[in-house]
């Protein structure tokens, strides 16, 4: 499956998703992206903000499964860049 979605407002807002994901027999994934930003409502308070994400999933037997995900975060502000993973 796909879904996709925006948003957008006053201040230079705006915002934009995409998630793929999907199921092969016994395995089961999704990937997906999440971007932000805005000027804000005062002067320097600016944001920008990126999510990426990646779920994989196998079932080992009827009772076991293994999953493994990863997730990356970027902040950057007018009060500085975080990145996370």
């Amino acid at each position: 499956s796909l879904l996709a979605s925006l948003v957008g407002g006053k201040d230079s807002t705006y915002g934009n998703e995409i998630v793929q994901s999907g199921l092969y027999g016994r395995y089961s994934y999704s990937i997906g992206w999440f971007h932000h930003e805005t000027d804000g409502f005062r002067d320097n308070n600016d944001l920008q903000q990126d999510i990426i994400n990646a779920f994989f999933q196998v079932s080992l037997t009827h009772k076991t499964s293994v999953q493994f995900e990863y997730r990356y975060k970027e902040l950057d502000s007018s009060y500085g860049q975080v990145s996370l993973f």
